[in-house]
């Protein structure tokens, strides 16, 4: 996992869209509980990129900006 390792850049690609993402197991994820991972592991990177349909979306901002303490100084989608 990204947090074990404390990378510095995340990039995630996958399917999104204005509600969240979906990965690999065929389950999807939402922009706040994307961002609570970050939170819950204490992984803060410098960078995340997002190689996403609206991976750069409002609600993933919106989402980092609630009550998330752990999150991405910058954001790429």
């Amino acid at each position: 996992m990204a947090a074990e390792d404390d990378y510095d850049v995340l990039h995630l690609s996958c399917h999104g869209d204005d509600k969240g993402i979906a990965v690999t197991d065929n389950k999807n994820v939402d922009w706040p509980d994307l961002a609570a991972l970050f939170t819950e592991n204490n992984y803060q990177p410098s960078a995340l990129v997002m190689s996403a349909c609206c991976g750069a979306s409002d609600g993933l901002a919106e989402a980092f900006e609630g009550k998330s303490r752990m999150r991405p100084n910058i954001i790429f989608g």
